[in-house]
């Protein structure tokens, strides 16, 4: 954040001109806040239960394939929604983003002309303009809640297909002898193992997929001599995006 507000402090005269202090602002905190969160958790969590799931998939793999790869087909279903998922958050949380940094502008340029606003009595006009921007991010919160609800139905109806399908095929195949009770009963509990890590490393990839979306079409990366690289919104080229 630092290095990001001197980059933004050198940036040419009609830069400022272009952008007002309010988007700049707003892109100085929750951008940099974003990238930070998602660095210290997201990445974090996602990388811990990765190892889960290919561990416990190695394992389940040496119980019992055939049921393996049912398990494996009922995750592919699941992760291919989730790249779904994290394509819609990734456009969402970029039109958050505008609105936001859209809404702290209008809020500064009301209260720095404040005078001028008490003036001409238009202070419900400046309301009802403000109004304007918090119905935009209450639609697209809406919107956005909707997906969330709809992935965590399809997350959930995959975790319990796996166990139960798991359950009936596995009970199925100790009948005939291909399979001891024990082998089935250890199976179980890997599935619900890295059926849960699943979950998690979708949960943080959608999670993942919205900050690099609120940070890419208004970003370019600024290489600085100690070697560090972070976003900068690039205004200029929002039009590109």
């Amino acid at each position: 954040r630092y290095q990001l507000y001197g980059v933004l402090l050198r940036e040419e005269a009609a830069f400022h001109d272009i952008n007002e202090p309010g988007q700049l602002t707003s892109r100085l905190t929750s951008d940099c806040y974003a990238i930070t969160r998602c660095i210290a958790t997201n990445v974090n969590v996602a990388l811990r239960n990765m190892v889960q799931v290919v561990g416990g998939g190695a394992i389940l793999l040496s119980l019992s394939p055939q049921l393996t790869g049912l398990c494996l087909a009922i995750f592919t279903a699941l992760w291919g929604f989730t790249v779904v998922y994290g394509a819609y958050s990734r456009r969402s949380q970029r039109v958050i983003q505008d609105v936001l940094a859209g809404s702290t502008a209008c809020a500064e340029e009301a209260f720095g002309s404040l005078k001028v606003v008490r003036t001409f009595g238009t202070e419900q006009r400046e309301q009802d303009r403000y109004k304007t921007w918090l119905d935009k991010l209450y639609a697209v919160g809406m919107r956005q809640s909707a997906a969330w609800g709809l992935y965590l139905v399809a997350g959930t109806s995959a975790h319990h297909a796996a166990l139960v399908l798991s359950m009936l095929l596995g009970g199925s195949m100790v009948y005939q002898g291909l399979i001891t009770a024990e082998q089935l009963t250890s199976f179980m509990f890997y599935v619900q193992l890295v059926t849960a890590s699943s979950l998690a490393v979708c949960d943080q990839y959608g999670a993942v997929m919205e900050v690099r979306r609120a940070n890419s079409c208004r970003g370019k990366q600024v290489q600085h001599a100690a070697g560090c690289t972070l976003f900068l919104p690039a205004y200029r080229e929002a039009s590109e995006c």
